[in-house]
């Protein structure tokens, strides 16, 4: 994965390791550096069906080169579901940048084709070819000389989908393997062989098997004990009796398992024990003290990899032909087993006769023995694989009903990453918060790249007086992100209620298919921006038509905003940035550089457009600035919280049924879930969140802590008892674990404990009202919304605006 192959600008089509590129003989506009894949690279499934292949490098534009660069890729080959598509898609990259690196969605299965090309202009100036990549399973083997390449007799896979990796690159896995001692034959590619005709994919193997080790060996540094292994290596004399461990093999399996990454890999084999079995005395453990070894290894080792590592652990003591094993030793290893830390290998010890190398007397493997043992591993490994694949399927599905909730532990909010407490609000303003912006940033929604640009104009492009019956003064203004009509901008539709004295409080959100669909107003402008189309037979290839007008006004309600006081701005979302993937350079993304692997989706586009909106508001005199409620529903909840979070300017949230990347936890999974935002809806958030699919347990957030940055302002969450994808008790959740935040603060935070009825509005500072009904915005929600911002956003009777 470190492996770097330079791929050099030629007129003409090379090839080096399985990797090939193709340069138009017209030009050499550019430099290409692929780190990733390599030939025969094997990255593990994420699901039973599908995995992403990871595609990393540098792009650097050659000096005159001015055209629009885009860089996509495409799998091509056949899976187990047939011939696949080929599509190309876009890789994150930018030429200003050089880095790119982005995840490419496949079918599992391979050996598949990747191809990667460079478009100046809309057209194809060059591909470069990685012959052999796969979407398979994925092991790390350690342990002893039985572990690696001191067998008899050199193997060969004869299916050809089995690869090895030495920590720099991938090669076909033929013995002797790379990163094991010996020169010998290993069990390795039996093993490959028959798990690949099981699975019907390929394996990858990661060999770091080192002969003549004693399970002392492999302990963390410094780690001592009483007793030194016969051979004293990676043991150092710390006096008093004791030897420790250098540390170095255990740094060697511990730095595999980070490099490859949270699941990269499928699980560990441990073949050890043939070392710690029946030695002579000074030398010898007990088997207690080698199960507590052992175990601190396993322990460890996750700990380092940053997730639960499966760990299969052989039962193996062979030690002569005369002493065939120790069953003491055996017990020791299966009681790891029975525990539960670590998953049951194949006993081996019962490979006795000519399954032995020189005849039958020796302690390695023969030919015979090599393909025996790799047969015993893939039959105890291939059936646990497809169960955890028809776990995880059913555990996929998606959850309805509180009982299938998996247990779940939340972060804690005030607890730092480097373990400091927030004890009080100076380390929360000036540590805690900062630190969960960036974790939030850098995983989920992305890295803002661009604040308020210099260019910003407002032109007022109608101001109607006596709108909706005299109640309103209406104002349509135009927010020009660039300075100028013809650049990127946004409509605002504006209403002030008429008769009110002093400065205004308002209601700020977007909308999903222009502002002429939120009333009957015959006067109020088609858009000419992308719109989704809430009511596809309204709408025609994304764009607005007649017979939309006024068909989302329910959930606008604007009369009654304006009877209890306040304004309402609204403004189409697709204005800001179209809401479908490959759009970013329309935005204000495309403002900047192209987005990377840890900067902003979609969401965070629609959330930079709505700090623009205050922008404006700040400089209108009768509105309030400081008494602005941001609302938002659905996606745009999730833009609403994420720019509240983010703009400390906004004097109240509201987050209308924004569940999984809003209000509701992602670790109940319940409705909505990760894998369905990063997959079908990836463009809204950061490539990173990638990274999480089938595993929110190992996120380093949940959306009770993008909740505790709004505090200490008044936050009012929304649900719908029949709107099950967003996880109305996940949305309560959310908000009532965000309260030890407001707590510190010194404000109240929810003031219920349960997760309230339909229809009863909760309306302490973070406040909660679920009413009946399906997904939607409705009267009733408005009517809970108005009730809360009484009491907390409007100005006391009598105060002055």
């Amino acid at each position: 994965m470190k492996k770097i192959l330079q791929l050099c600008w030629v007129c003409s089509v090379i090839s080096l390791c399985g990797v090939s590129m193709t340069v138009s003989a017209e030009t050499m506009p550019a430099n290409v550096t692929l780190q990733a894949p390599v030939n025969y690279q094997v990255f593990q499934r994420s699901s039973s069906g599908s995995g992403a292949v990871v595609v990393q490098g540098t792009l650097q534009l050659n000096q005159g080169v001015s055209s629009p660069v885009e860089l996509q890729a495409r799998v091509l080959g056949e899976g187990r579901g047939g011939v696949l598509p080929g599509t190309w898609q876009r890789l994150p990259s930018d030429p200003r940048v050089r880095h790119f690196k982005g995840n490419l969605l496949a079918p599992a299965g391979g050996w598949y084709r990747l191809e990667v090309r460079v478009l100046l202009g809309n057209k194809p100036v060059v591909t470069n070819t990685v012959d052999h990549v796969g979407i398979g399973e994925v092991f790390v083997i350690a342990g002893q000389s039985n572990s690696g390449n001191h067998g008899e007799g050199r193997q060969h896979p004869k299916s050809g989908t089995v690869a090895a990796f030495d920590g720099r690159g991938w090669r076909l896995a033929e013995d002797p393997q790379p990163g094991a001692s010996g020169d010998g034959g290993s069990f390795i590619p039996a093993f490959g062989d028959a798990l690949s005709k099981h699975l019907g994919l390929p394996i990858g193997v990661v060999c770091l098997g080192a002969g003549g080790t004693s399970v002392r060996e492999w302990l963390p540094k410094g780690d001592t004990f009483d007793s030194p292994p016969t051979t004293f290596a990676s043991t150092v004399a710390v006096g008093d009796g004791l030897w420790a461990s250098s540390g170095d093999l255990f740094h060697r399996l511990a730095s595999q398992l980070k490099e490859l990454g949270p699941n990269g890999f499928r699980s560990v084999l441990w073949h050890q024990g043939e070392s710690d079995s029946q030695q002579a005395a000074g030398h010898n453990i007990s088997p207690q003290k080698y199960a507590l070894y052992l175990q601190r290894i396993i322990e460890s080792s996750r700990q380092w990899a940053g997730w639960s590592v499966p760990w299969f652990v052989a039962q193996v003591s062979y030690h002569t032909p005369t002493a065939t094993g120790s069953p003491e030793l055996r017990a020791a290893q299966s009681s790891l087993v029975q525990s539960g830390l670590a998953l049951a290998g194949p006993n081996t010890d019962e490979l006795t006769g000519d399954y032995r190398d020189s005849n039958g007397q020796g302690v390695h493997f023969s030919s015979k023995g090599l393909q025996k043992h790799g047969e015993l591993w893939a039959q105890i490994v291939g059936p646990w694989i497809e169960t955890q694949m028809k776990t995880r399927a059913k555990s996929t599905k998606t959850i309805t009903l509180e009982s299938d909730v998996p247990a779940f532990t939340l972060p804690e909010a005030l607890v730092c990453e480097d373990g400091t407490r927030v004890t009080n609000s100076d380390i929360w303003q000036n540590k805690r918060r900062p630190e969960l912006l960036r974790i939030f940033e850098r995983e989920i929604y992305g890295k803002t790249l661009l604040g308020r640009p210099e260019t910003l104009r407002f032109v007022v492009r109608e101001e109607k007086p006596a709108a909706r019956g005299g109640k309103a003064t209406r104002l349509r203004v135009g927010v020009l992100f660039e300075g100028t009509e013809q650049g990127r901008q946004m409509e605002l539709l504006i209403y002030l209620p008429n008769g009110v004295t002093g400065r205004i409080p308002l209601f700020l959100g977007l909308n999903f298919d222009g502002n002429y669909t939120i009333t009957e107003e015959p006067d109020i402008p088609l858009p000419q921006h992308f719109v989704k189309g809430l009511s596809p037979n309204r709408v025609t290839n994304n764009l607005a038509t007649e017979s939309s007008r006024g068909s989302l006004r329910g959930l606008w309600q604007v009369d009654q905003i304006l009877e209890r006081g306040y304004g309402l701005v609204t403004a189409g979302y697709g204005e800001i940035e179209p809401d479908a993937a490959g759009n970013w350079q329309k935005g204000p993304r495309g403002l900047g550089t192209q987005p990377g692997p840890g900067d902003w989706g979609t969401v965070g586009a629609w959330a930079w457009g709505l700090s623009r909106a205050l922008d404006y508001l700040e400089t209108n005199p009768r509105v309030d600035s400081k008494r602005v409620a941001l609302i938002g529903f659905s996606r745009l909840g999730k833009a609403a919280l994420w720019c509240g979070a983010q703009d400390e300017r906004f004097a109240m949230i509201v987050s209308n049924e924004s569940g999984a990347g809003g209000a509701a936890l992602s670790r109940r999974i319940f409705g909505e879930t990760v894998e369905n935002l990063a997959t079908g809806l990836g463009h809204w958030f950061a490539p990173n969140l990638a990274q999480y699919i089938q595993r929110e347990a190992f996120l380093p957030v949940d959306q009770h802590e993008l909740i505790a940055l709004l505090a200490p302002r008044p936050v009012l969450i929304t649900s719908a008892v029949e709107d099950l994808w967003s996880d109305p008790k996940g949305e309560f959740l959310g908000g009532l674990h965000a309260s030890s935040v407001y707590h510190l603060l010194g404000v109240e935070g929810m003031t219920t404990q349960e997760w309230p009825k339909a229809n009863e509005l909760v309306s302490s500072r973070i406040g909660y009202f679920m009413r009946s009904g399906a997904h939607s915005v409705t009267a009733a929600d408005w009517q809970a919304m108005l009730t809360f911002a009484d009491k907390h956003l409007k100005a006391p009777t009598g105060a002055q605006p």
